[in-house]
C-alpha cells in the first residue's frame, strides 16, 4: 500500500538532525542530535559517542562504531567537554515550579561539582550568540553566559518592575541581560567541594567611534557573551560586547552579522583557592562582604578594529609540536563583517596575545587573514573565492595542514557550503584559502570542528542525502584527504531518496545568479515550486531539506533561485540589491522559471506553476503573484514581508526597513510621508488589488523579526477585494519567524500540499 503524503513526510522529519560534534579523543567523538517527535510534538535532543579506527595498511579506510543514543534530557540547556576530554560541565534548569538551576561538572564517572545557582542568575544561554561556557587550560575553573537578576524592588520607588526593559529581539523574547560568570572549584577531601561563583562586570576603554553605520548609545551600554579563556592560567579572558543603538535601542540579533560589538580583553584577579570555610560562611549568610564576594569588576581593552566583530576564539599552541614553535603566545581569531546590511562578506582577524591588561602591542599585532572579497577574481565555480561567510568559528578551529597551523570554518561558496581553511602565518591572500573537498557523494557541510591537530569532523548533506556525520582523521595533506562516514541516516529513507535528482543551473545573462533544481526521476511533467530564500542576504545551501524531499516525493518539482543579494559570492552582488528589493530580486526570481521552461525541466502553463517562501521570499511571493497576476496557480506565504513602511515602528530589526530600501538606518529619525512613500513604493501591499492567485498565509504569532500584523494586514485587504476561500491564514500560538516548532511544521507542511493539490494540477503521486 502506497504511503500518504503525510506518513512520507514524517519519515523523513524524524531522522537525526546532527547539531554538533566534539573530539573527547583522537579516536572518540561526542555527537549530539535533535529528532521530531510528532507524538508529544517537541524536538528531543539525544548523544551518541563514535569510537574510530585510524586507518592502517591492512584497513586504509578506518572503521568506525557507533553507541546507541541516549536522551540529553529537556533541564541540559549547554553542555561542553574540557580539551583532555576527561571533564564535562552541564548547564542544567528544571521545569519548575519553581524553575531552578545547576551547574555540574563531572570528572569521568565522578560527579566532581553541582552547585545550584538560581538565586545567582536568571536562565542559562546555551545558543550561539551569546553561551560562553568553556573550560579554563587547568579545568579548575569556567566560563558561562547566564541572564542577569532583576534589580530588586526599591521601596522607595514602587514604578521600577513595571521599568521598561528591552529584549533582544527574535528567539530571544525575554532575554535582556546576558552576563559572564566565572565559577572556580578545589575538590576537596570532604564529599563537599569548596567553590566561587562571581558575575563578571566590565568597564570597556576604547571602544571606536565608527562601530556602526548609525549613532550609539552614550556613555556605552553593553552585553556581554562569548567569553572564553585567553592565558594557560586561566585570569586572562576574551569576551565579545554587543552595544545599544541611539535611543536605548538592541536591535535584534539573531541572522544578523552587523550588530555593533567589540571583541574585548581583561584579566581577571588572581585569587586563593575556594575554601570550604568561605563556602559555609557565604551559605549561612555570615559572610559580610558578600556582595563583594559574588562579583567582580574588571577593565577592559577592545583589541578588536571599527567593525561589529563577534565568535572571538583561542588557541593554545603546543609547546611539543614544531608546527607551532613560531607562535609564543595563545592566539586569538574572530570575525568581523561589514556594517551594513544585515548579511555580507566578511573578514577573518588574528592577534597574538600579550599577558594581562591590553596593551597596544595586542592592537598592533592584530591582523587581518581574510579580507572582504568585493568580487571573485573568476565565477565561483570554477574555483574563484567569494570571500568568508560565516555564522560563528567552530568551537576548536586549529588544524595542522602541511605542517603548518590553519584556521576552518564553514562557509558559503555560491550554491555550496564548505569547510575552508586558512593559515595563521604568511601574508594570507585569496590564493592561500583551501576549500576542503566534501566527502563523497555530498555536496555541503553544515559544521565542522577538530581535535586541535589534524582530524576533523563534519556533518556533511546533499539535497538528495540526509546529513551523515564524516571523520578525517589526517587532513595534513587536503589533496589526499580520506573520509570515515561514522553515520548511516540515509539508509533508513533509500526508498524515498534514491529516486531524487538535484543540480544547480545557471541563469542565462543574470551573473551570478543560481538556482538549486530538485525532482524525482519518476515524476514526469512535475509542477514546479519555486522557492527562494529570505534575508534577503542569506542563500540556499546546496544541502538536505526535510519539506523539500518530502515534496519531491509527491510528484513536485522544486526551484531555490538564490538571486542577487545572496550569500557567498562577492560583496559586490550583495550590496547590488539595496535600493533595489522589488524589482531585482522579482526580475531574478522569475528569470531562473524562464530558464528552467526553456530548458525543459519545467512547463509554463499556470496550473504547472506554484510559489512558497518566508520572510523575504514572502516578500518576493507577494510581489510575483500580483505583478504577475496570471503566472502562479497558488502560493504559500510565511511570515512575509508586506508593508515595509508599517515594519519601521514594530520589527526588532527596524535598520532593515530602511537599509534595503537604500537609505541609511537613522535611530532618531521620524518616518516623513516622503520616506513612507519611498518603502510603500518598493513593498507588495502596492499591487494588493491585481492579486487573483489563492494565498495560503502561515503566521506565528510571536515573530518579532516580520510581525504577525502584516500577514494579518495582507489577509484582511485580500478577502475584502472578494478572494473569499482562496485567500486562507493558519495562526500558530508561540511560534516565532521559523516556525520551526515540531506541530507548526508538520501543519505547515500538510497545509501547503493540500493548497497546492486543490488549486495546481494533479501531481503523479498517488498516495
Amino acid at each position: 500500500m502506497a504511503a500518504t503524503a503525510s506518513a512520507i513526510y514524517k519519515r523523513v522529519a524524524e531522522l537525526p538532525v546532527f547539531t554538533s560534534a566534539s573530539f573527547i579523543s583522537r579516536t572518540q567523538i561526542s555527537i549530539e542530535s535533535s529528532i521530531r517527535d510528532h507524538v508529544n510534538n517537541t524536538k528531543r535532543i539525544f548523544l551518541q559517542e563514535a569510537l574510530v579506527n585510524l586507518p592502517t595498511n591492512d584497513n586504509p579506510q578506518g572503521k568506525a562504531w557507533l553507541s546507541t543514543p541516549l536522551e540529553r534530557g529537556e533541564s541540559v540547556i549547554a553542555r561542553v567537554i574540557s580539551s583532555s576530554g576527561r571533564r564535562i560541565a552541564l548547564l542544567k534548569e528544571t521545569a519548575g515550579p519553581p524553575k531552578k538551576r545547576y551547574v555540574e561538572v563531572w570528572n569521568g564517572d565522578e560527579q566532581e561539582l553541582i552547585l545550584e545557582t538560581t538565586s545567582r542568575h536568571g536562565s542559562f544561554y546555551g545558543d550561539a550568540t551569546f553561551s560562553s561556557l568553556c573550560f579554563s587550560q587547568d579545568e579548575k575553573s569556567l566560563l558561562y553566559t547566564a541572564e542577569a537578576n532583576t534589580k530588586e524592588e526599591d521601596p522607595k520607588d514602587p514604578f521600577k518592575k513595571f521599568a521598561y526593559d528591552q529584549s533582544y529581539g527574535e528567539t530571544f523574547i525575554g532575554r535582556r541581560s546576558p552576563t559572564l560568570f566565572w565559577l572556580r572549584w578545589a575538590v576537596t577531601h570532604t564529599l563537599k567541594p569548596a567553590y566561587e561563583l562571581r558575575k563578571v562586570t566590565a568597564n570597556i576603554s576604547g571602544i571606536p567611534n565608527n562601530l556602526a553605520s548609525h549613532k550609539l548609545e552614550e556613555p556605552p551600554i553593553f552585553s556581554l557573551g562569548q567569553g572564553t579563556f585567553a592565558s594557560r592560567d586561566g585570569l586572562d579572558v576574551l569576551a565579545t560586547a554587543y552595544l545599544r543603538s541611539d535611543g536605548d535601542r538592541k536591535l535584534g540579533i539573531v541572522y544578523c552579522a552587523n550588530r555593533p560589538s567589540v571583541i574585548i580583553k581583561f584579566s581577571l584577579p588572581k585569587l586563593p583557592e575556594p575554601s570550604l570555610e568561605e563556602v559555609s560562611k557565604e551559605e549561612k549568610g555570615q559572610n559580610a562582604e558578600k556582595k563583594q564576594k559574588q562579583e567582580v569588576e574588571v577593565d577592559a581593552g577592545v583589541i578588536s578594529t571599527a567593525d561589529p566583530s563577534r565568535s572571538p576564539r583561542v588557541w593554545f599552541p603546543p609547546e611539543d609540536e614544531p608546527s607551532s614553535a613560531e607562535f609564543g603566545n595563545p592566539v586569538a581569531i574572530w570575525l568581523s563583517s561589514a556594517k551594513e546590511p544585515h548579511g555580507s562578506c566578511g573578514r577573518l582577524h588574528l592577534a597574538e596575545l600579550t599577558k594581562g591588561k591590553v596593551h597596544l602591542l595586542d592592537v598592533l599585532t592584530s591582523r587581518i587573514l581574510v579580507d572582504t572579497v568585493w568580487e571573485s577574481s573568476k565565477p565561483v565555480d570554477n574555483g574563484g573565492f567569494p570571500g568568508l561567510y560565516v555564522n560563528q568559528l567552530p568551537s576548536n578551529p586549529v588544524v595542522t595542514i602541511s605542517d603548518k597551523p590553519h584556521a576552518i570554518c564553514v562557509s558559503n561558496w555560491g550554491c555550496y557550503q564548505v569547510v575552508v581553511a586558512v593559515p595563521l602565518r604568511g601574508d594570507t591572500g585569496a590564493h592561500d584559502v583551501i576549500r576542503v573537498p566534501c566527502p563523497p557523494g555530498m555536496g555541503s557541510v553544515s559544521f565542522a570542528n577538530s581535535d586541535g591537530k589534524c582530524a576533523i569532523v563534519v556533518s556533511a548533506t546533499h539535497p538528495t542525502a540526509p546529513n551523515e556525520i564524516f571523520v578525517a582523521n589526517d587532513i595534513s595533506d587536503v589533496s589526499s584527504i580520506e573520509w570515515l562516514q561514522v553515520t548511516k541516516t540515509g539508509d533508513r529513507v533509500k526508498d524515498l531518496t534514491e529516486h531524487l535528482a538535484a543540480g544547480v543551473i545557471d541563469i542565462k545573462d543574470r551573473y551570478p545568479v543560481q538556482t538549486i533544481h530538485l525532482t524525482s526521476k519518476r515524476s514526469k511533467d512535475a509542477p514546479l515550486i519555486t522557492m527562494p530564500h529570505g534575508g534577503p542576504h542569506s542563500v540556499t545551501p546546496f544541502m538536505f531539506s526535510v519539506e523539500l524531499a518530502a515534496l519531491a516525493n509527491c510528484g513536485y518539482s522544486i526551484s531555490c533561485p538564490n538571486y542577487t543579494g545572496s550569500l557567498g559570492y562577492g560583496q559586490k552582488w550583495v550590496e547590488a540589491l539595496l535600493g533595489k528589493i522589488g524589482r531585482l530580486d522579482i526580475d531574478d526570481v522569475m528569470a531562473s522559471i524562464d530558464t528552467l521552461v526553456d530548458s525543459g525541466m519545467a512547463k509554463k502553463s499556470r496550473n504547472k506553476q506554484l510559489y512558497m517562501g518566508g520572510s523575504h521570499g514572502g516578500f518576493i511571493g507577494a510581489h510575483v503573484i500580483a505583478q504577475f497576476p496570471t503566472h502562479f496557480s497558488a502560493c504559500v506565504l510565511r511570515n512575509p514581508v508586506i508593508n515595509v513602511g508599517s515594519m519601521v515602528s514594530t520589527t526588532d530589526i527596524p535598520d532593515w526597513t530602511t537599509v534595503e530600501c537604500g537609505v541609511p538606518y537613522d535611530p532618531s529619525s521620524v518616518l516623513t510621508p516622503a520616506s513612507y512613500s519611498d518603502l510603500y513604493g518598493m513593498s507588495p501591499i502596492q499591487y494588493v488589488d491585481k492579486v487573483e492567485t489563492p494565498v495560503l498565509l502561515r503566521i506565528g504569532d510571536v515573530d518579532q523579526r516580520v510581525p504577525p500584523s502584516q500577514g494579518k494586514e495582507y489577509y484582511h485587504l485580500l478577502k475584502a477585494r472578494g478572494m473569499g476561500e482562496r485567500v486562507q491564514m493558519l495562526w500558530f500560538p508561540e511560534n516565532g519567524h521559523p516556525l520551526d516548532k515540531v506541530e507548526a511544521e508538520r501543519v505547515g507542511w500538510d497545509a501547503q500540499l493540500a493548497w497546492f493539490q486543490k488549486y495546481g494540477s494533479n501531481t503523479s503521486f498517488s498516495g
